[in-house]
C-alpha cells in the first residue's frame, strides 16, 4: 500500500509538472524549480526581501520520506520477529 501511495504521489506531481509546462510556462516554475531543488541543485526565489538562494542538503536528499518509512517497517518487522522468538 505505501508502494502505491508513493507511486502516486510521483504520478501526480508530474502530471503537475506537464500542466504547468504546457499552460504556465515561464510563469509559474513550482515543480520545475523544485526538480532541481530535491536533486541539490541551488536555486533562487525573488521575494519582497530580494533573492533568495536554496540547496537542499546532502541528508535532505538521501534519507526520503520514502526511504525512511521503509526503514521504520523493517525495523518494527525484525523487532516483532525477534519478540515472537523470544515467547
Amino acid at each position: 500500500m505505501m508502494k502505491r501511495g508513493f507511486d502516486y504521489q510521483v504520478y501526480y506531481l508530474l502530471s503537475a509538472k506537464e500542466l504547468e509546462e504546457q499552460y504556465l510556462a515561464g510563469t509559474v516554475t513550482t515543480l520545475s524549480r523544485g526538480a532541481a531543488f530535491a536533486s541539490g541543485k541551488a536555486i533562487s526565489l525573488k521575494t519582497n526581501d530580494g533573492l533568495i538562494t536554496r540547496r537542499m542538503s546532502f541528508w535532505s536528499r538521501r534519507l526520503t520520506g520514502q526511504s525512511v518509512s521503509y526503514l521504520v517497517i523493517t525495523l518494527f518487522v525484525i523487532v516483532y520477529i525477534v519478540l515472537l522468538m523470544q515467547t
